[in-house]
């Protein structure tokens, strides 16, 4: 009969797949990237994958936020709005921080893409797709309260208002659309104009 594994093996195996899986899922995307792929490169058998995840798509889901976490936690937009920096310029800033971080960010890259989305949503649990995008825009959108009180952002719904941001910051991923001489010149109007529209 296996051994089982102590608590410290199984917290040492469970960050080897997370190490194996952001890498498969980075550079192939969750649908092309197999289970295999990832218990091979984190060194362990097939089978033990399923003591931690019941797919892949649910562990896509766990390093998604995980990375969203970091990011929120190493960054608070509101210190951009200290004062001293004029609210168009600082907002401009706020827009172009989380388009670059949804630019780079090979995960985030990930749920954007249309094929990578259809698949997943036909994987999860409708529920766990429900849960991510609620907490998402919760977090966003208490910072655009936050905003109001402080007398910077019009007095318009939060939730419109983001959902006019989420609509802009999609946009950078129809690079296709965009003349590539033009790119980051499109970007950083489109933040510019959205800054002068939403800020009072």
């Amino acid at each position: 009969m296996p051994k089982a594994f102590s608590d410290h093996e199984m917290k040492l195996i469970n960050d080897k797949i997370k190490q194996a899986a952001k890498e498969q899922f980075s550079r192939f995307g969750v649908k092309k990237t197999n289970i295999e792929e990832i218990t091979r490169a984190a060194g362990i058998a097939k089978g033990s994958f399923y003591k931690f995840y019941e797919s892949k798509e649910i562990l896509f889901f766990e390093l998604l936020e995980e990375e969203e976490q970091a990011m929120r936690s190493s960054f608070d937009p509101l210190t951009l709005f200290d004062g001293k920096t004029d609210p168009v310029t600082a907002f401009k800033k706020f827009l172009l921080f989380f388009m670059n971080y949804m630019r780079t960010n090979q995960l985030t890259r990930t749920i954007f893409n249309r094929t990578e989305y259809e698949s997943l949503l036909r994987k999860l649990p409708p529920a766990v797709l429900e849960e991510h995008m609620k907490h998402d825009m919760t977090y966003n959108t208490k910072i655009m309260v936050e905003l109001q009180k402080k007398g910077i952002l019009i007095k318009k719904d939060p939730v419109l208002i983001m959902e006019l941001i989420k609509t802009a910051l999609l946009s950078i991923f129809n690079t296709e659309l965009i003349n590539p001489k033009y790119y980051d010149q499109v970007i950083d109007l489109l933040c510019e104009s959205l800054a002068k529209g939403l800020v009072k």
